[in-house]
């Protein structure tokens, strides 16, 4: 590129009238059809994940094509602290928040972007208090050649659900820098399939379960009885309503329920209330990642879990390496934050069960916890079987997912009226995105292998 960012950035600023003819037409892959009747059976998350990528890609490219230029090298300023510069500023007519767009003209430069364009998100939230995730847009003009940005792209897009984009400026003539045009960047499906198919596996879910004291008078129903009232099943489910909200709050992504021991069990489990919170294991993710980076061939059963000798903190931040490679040679921290990582959902389990057994009975109301792996959870007859499981509510991603299949499925339903998974389903939606029966189903079909034709290993729970 013969051109500095400076002459780029006022060529821009130049143009701010015709923004929108200088970026390119968005060329994207088309996205998966399921419209077919076979086409069911090759439903899975990375392809899930490339449509909703897919979708909402072309919402941006939307907003940012019509986005209106309104600062250039903008100070943004804060009192007793250093002043930043946004490269530019822009709104979008019509439409709510504010796009901050980072200019980087070299690889090395871009590396920064991201970080840089975060700051300045902050400071543009501190002056506008509750502003939400939508109300930013973040644009990044760059080669974009470096994995670790895109990367990082891709993190910020799916998982943290971030309006990030990114233009490449490119040249019809080198020399003429009235030739610039800014080309949308889009990743691959397989950008996604090689970012998710190690992040979604049962072994990565961490499993905290809060349990509180049988009360009959309240929350639990008698032997005699049996099966739990209406109210009481909707007090259950108020307790799972609460904590998703706030896992939602946290960016947790995973699922959330209560449940409820048959009577007939009190006696030997008097703790007979559960609040079940899973979410996936970010460290555990990043050490299958690891591995599959470093072997592509390997197997998820052939991963090890995370131990003294595999990666440790600075292999996965080399830069760890220039200040305490000793230090980490003699301690893997990957192995403490990984044992750690549930107390988010521990504190969030306590926080819950305790405010929702608030009470002015002058009842004291006894609590407990533990944590697990999934797969010692889901082969719990006592935990997971001799029970009244609740409405499930899944979290993250994992919301975004579910929510997605079902309107594939019932989609499915409407065109061939018969679906090859399911025998049958509910008549409305609202009753499926709350069902423990379909949500399980949903799991299998994500991390298992329903149809005999993924790659997977079948005995990855017995190595487990």
């Amino acid at each position: 590129m013969n051109f500095s960012e400076k002459e780029i950035q006022d060529h821009i600023w130049e143009q701010r009238e015709n923004w929108h003819d200088l970026i390119l037409p968005l060329k994207l892959t088309n996205p998966y059809s399921f419209e077919d009747e076979d086409s069911i059976y090759g439903l899975s998350a990375d392809k899930l994940l490339y449509n909703l990528t897919y979708e909402r890609i072309s919402e941006l490219y939307a907003s940012v094509k019509n986005l209106e230029l309104i600062g250039v090298e903008v100070p943004l300023e804060k009192k007793k602290d250093s002043t930043i510069r946004a490269d530019f500023l822009g709104v979008e007519p019509g439409a709510p928040g504010i796009a901050i767009i980072e200019l980087k003209k070299s690889t090395q430069t871009e590396r920064e972007a991201f970080t840089e364009m975060l700051a300045y998100a902050s400071h543009i939230n501190n002056l506008f208090p509750t502003h939400c995730l939508d109300d930013n847009i973040l644009i990044l003009i760059a080669p974009f050649k470096v994995r670790t940005v895109r990367e990082a792209f891709l993190q910020s897009l799916i998982f943290d659900r971030k309006r990030v984009f990114v233009l490449q400026p490119v040249f019809e003539d080198k020399t003429n820098i009235k030739t610039l045009r800014l080309k949308p960047y889009t990743p691959n499906p397989q950008d996604i399939s090689s970012l998710t198919e190690v992040a979604f596996a049962k072994r990565n879910f961490d499993v905290e379960v809060a349990v509180w004291i049988d009360t009959p008078e309240f929350w639990n129903t008698t032997k005699e009885k049996r099966d739990p009232s209406h109210n009481q099943r909707e007090n259950m489910n108020r307790v799972s309503a609460y904590a998703a909200q706030l896992m939602e709050s946290k960016k947790i992504h995973g699922f959330v329920y209560t449940q409820q021991c048959w009577p007939e069990l009190v006696e030997m489990l008097p703790y007979s209330n559960s609040l079940v919170m899973v979410g996936f294991n970010p460290y555990k993710i990043a050490n299958d990642k690891y591995y599959a980076d470093h072997n592509p061939k390997i197997k998820i059963s052939e991963i090890p879990e995370i131990n003294d000798y595999g990666p440790n903190l600075a292999d996965l931040i080399p830069g760890l390496n220039k200040s305490a490679k000793k230090l980490h040679a003699d301690t893997n921290f990957m192995v403490d934050l990984n044992m750690v990582w549930d107390s988010h959902l521990g504190r969030i389990a306590n926080e819950v069960v305790k405010t929702m057994n608030l009470n002015n009975q002058n009842m004291a109301i006894y609590r407990d916890r533990g944590s697990m792996n999934w797969h010692q959870y889901e082969t719990s007859m006592i935990e997971n079987v001799l029970c009244f499981n609740y409405d499930v509510r899944p979290t993250g991603i994992l919301r975004e997912l579910f929510w997605e299949t079902t309107k594939i499925d019932y989609t499915h339903w409407k065109k061939f009226n018969k679906h090859p998974v399911q025998g049958d389903i509910y008549g409305w939606a609202v009753e499926t995105l709350n069902s423990h029966h379909f949500f399980s189903e949903f799991l299998e079909r994500m991390f298992g292998d329903p149809f005999g034709i993924r790659d997977i290993d079948d005995d990855l729970d017995e190595k487990e």
